[in-house]
C-alpha cells in the first residue's frame, strides 16, 4: 500500500486516463503481435469521444508493458500524450532477473492503476489483462463498455465452450463452407487479431474453422443450475 500511495503520487494519477496493457517478450511465441499504432487507434477514438464534450480534455494514459522499448516508442510517437507508469517496473523489466519478488510487487502496482482507469485497451489472451478487466468489474456497477481486446473476448481456462447462432447464410470462401442461418456454432481456440479484420473463428458442426463477421452472429445465452456441478 506504502508503495501504491508513492506512486500515485509521483506519476500524479488523474482521470480521465486509458490504461494500455502491451504484452511482449515470451508471449510472442503464443498469439499474434500488436504494435503500439493498434493500442493507440482504440485509445485515440476513446479521447476523440471525450473531446466532444471538452475540446481541452487532456489526453492521458496508463501505460503497463513487459517490453522497456515499448515505453520509449510510445513517448517518441505520441508525445501529445500524457504518459504515466511505474518507473521501477520499467527498470525491473530491464534486468534479465525481473522474475523476482519486486518484480511481482510492481507488477500488482500495475495492475492496481490498470484497473482504476477508465478504459482499458488489452490483448485478452494475457492474463493480465483478463485479471484488470475483473478488478474493473468489482470497482464498477458495469465495466462491459470500458474495455477493447485486440483479440479474444473475455474467457477463463478450461471453461465451457461459447457457442452462437449464424444469422444470414453465409459463403465462407476462405473454408469454402456454407452457413446456414440458424446454423449453431462454437467458438474456436484458434488465436487471432480481432482488430485488424474484424472476423471471429469459429467450428462448425462439420469440424471446419470458419471466419465469420462478427454482425452476422447471435450470442447464445447459456443458463445453467450454478447450485450443483455441470456435468
Amino acid at each position: 500500500q506504502e508503495t501504491i500511495s508513492k506512486t500515485e503520487k509521483s506519476i500524479q494519477f488523474e482521470h480521465p486516463i486509458v490504461g494500455v496493457h502491451v504484452r511482449r517478450t515470451d508471449k510472442r511465441t503464443e498469439t499474434s503481435y500488436h504494435n503500439v499504432e493498434e493500442y493507440m487507434e482504440q485509445v485515440e477514438e476513446y479521447f476523440a469521444g471525450l473531446q466532444l464534450l471538452d475540446p481541452n480534455v487532456t489526453r492521458r494514459i496508463y501505460l503497463s508493458s513487459d517490453e522497456p522499448k515499448v515505453y520509449e516508442e510510445m513517448e517518441k510517437k505520441y508525445p501529445h500524450y500524457k504518459i504515466l507508469y511505474h518507473r521501477k517496473h520499467v527498470q525491473v523489466d530491464q534486468d534479465i532477473t525481473r522474475f523476482t519478488v519486486t518484480s511481482l510487487r510492481d507488477l500488482v502496482v500495475d495492475i492496481y492503476f490498470l484497473a482504476r482507469t477508465d478504459y482499458i485497451v488489452v490483448t485478452f489472451t494475457s492474463n493480465i489483462g483478463r485479471l484488470v478487466y475483473e478488478m474493473m468489474q468489482t470497482l464498477n456497477h458495469d465495466a462491459s463498455a470500458k474495455f477493447y481486446s485486440l483479440d479474444k473476448g473475455f474467457y477463463s481456462h478450461s471453461q465451457r465452450p461459447n457457442f452462437s447462432r449464424v444469422r444470414f447464410t453465409h459463403q465462407a470462401r476462405r473454408a469454402n463452407v456454407t452457413l446456414q442461418s440458424g446454423e449453431k456454432l462454437m467458438m474456436s481456440s484458434y488465436h487471432y487479431s480481432f482488430a485488424k479484420n474484424r472476423y471471429l473463428p469459429y467450428v462448425n458442426t462439420r469440424k471446419k474453422t470458419v471466419f465469420v463477421a462478427s454482425y452476422m452472429l447471435e450470442n447464445i445465452v447459456d443458463v445453467v443450475n450454478i447450485s450443483s456441478p455441470y456435468l
